[in-house]
């Protein structure tokens, strides 16, 4: 499996904060939600690890219907938690 440096991640993150930003600025602002399969590219881990960080608490996730997703502000305060580790 192919990790992203420190680096990487670090400016990934800085560049998704800048554009939720400005995405919570508009007034018709709706939290865009991540499905498991969108969360094991961005984290860069396999389908098993995202549910054991759910089971853990590390992921916090939303049910609509009997899909999971992953709010866009959760997932980054997770990569936030990685980059700092």
């Amino acid at each position: 499996m192919i990790t992203p440096s420190q680096t990487d991640l670090t400016q990934f993150i800085a560049k998704r904060e800048d554009e939720r930003r400005k995405i919570i600025m508009n007034p018709t602002f709706v939290e865009r939600l991540n499905s498991i399969a969108e969360v094991k590219g961005r984290a860069g881990i396999c389908r098993t690890m995202v549910y054991n960080e759910i089971a853990k608490g590390r992921l916090v996730t939303r049910k609509i219907g009997s899909r999971t997703f992953v709010a866009e502000s959760d997932l980054l305060a997770y990569l936030r938690s990685l980059a700092s580790a």
